[in-house]
């Protein structure tokens, strides 16, 4: 009977320390999740698939673009989604033409 009463206390006190600290700290765990989430997320949002084309979901570990472990799914290749109208090159250095990258005394492969 002892034991019950002194369960019971152990209980009531656990839920109080619950209840009074919740408030309180539900704030900054969720400021904590949105701010490891930012960190988290790839920007720009990335896609991963396979050589085949099918698209992968789970947890990947990659190094230098190679997967090292992988848990998770593979997923049947959707439609190709359209391609840009420019070449990625040309999106990320517009110049009129290679003279024109030249000219401007600037190497753009620098080490």
């Amino acid at each position: 009977m002892a034991d019950e009463g002194l369960s019971t206390a152990f209980g009531n006190a656990i839920v109080a320390v619950f209840e009074w600290t919740w408030p309180r700290v539900a704030p900054r765990i969720h400021a904590v999740a949105e701010r490891l989430a930012e960190l988290v997320l790839p920007d720009p949002p990335m896609t991963v698939r396979t050589l085949d084309g099918e698209i992968l979901t789970g947890v990947l570990i990659v190094d230098r673009g190679q997967v090292l472990a992988f848990l998770g799914s593979r997923h049947a290749a959707r439609v190709h989604a359209p391609q840009p109208t420019t070449p990625r090159y040309e999106q990320r250095y517009p110049f009129e033409s290679e003279e024109d990258l030249w000219s401007r005394g600037v190497n753009p492969y620098p080490r």
